[in-house]
């Protein structure tokens, strides 16, 4: 019988931005308008720190919450909402074609692979995004 036994400490997991994609948004470039950023996270710990936008790897400071008051459905959920009004000409009459990108940290500093989407905003008044 041994004994000295040890105890497994739990690995913890990379939390995992399931999807992300623009939600209820109505933008263009003469007039500006809403737009709306939604994320879905998962994490096995279910400790989520922060959900943030990234470009080009680099934190921009813009968060999205799930708090139930940023187009996010109900807080705590999972669902994680940024809105951004925009004024009228604050868009610029120049084709827009930004790659931002999702990130999520856990409580333990690990982060989730970048979640990609790609902006498309043109003078046509139209925007469009697609999400890899």
């Amino acid at each position: 019988v041994p004994t000295n036994t040890i105890t497994p400490t739990p690995t913890p997991s990379s939390p995992l931005v399931m999807l992300g994609g623009y939600w209820n948004t109505s933008l263009d470039v003469a007039s500006g308008g809403k737009w709306t950023a939604l994320a879905y996270v998962q994490n096995e710990d279910g400790d989520i720190s922060r959900v943030e936008f990234l470009y080009k790897g680099t934190p921009l400071g813009l968060f999205l919450l799930d708090d139930g008051h940023h187009s996010d459905f109900s807080a705590g959920d999972g669902f994680f909402g940024y809105t951004r009004i925009f004024a009228p000409g604050q868009l610029g009459n120049t084709p827009i074609s930004i790659l931002l990108e999702i990130a999520a940290t856990n409580g333990y500093g690990l982060q989730s692979a970048p979640f990609r989407g790609r902006l498309l905003l043109s003078p046509l008044n139209v925007i469009q995004s697609v999400f890899t």
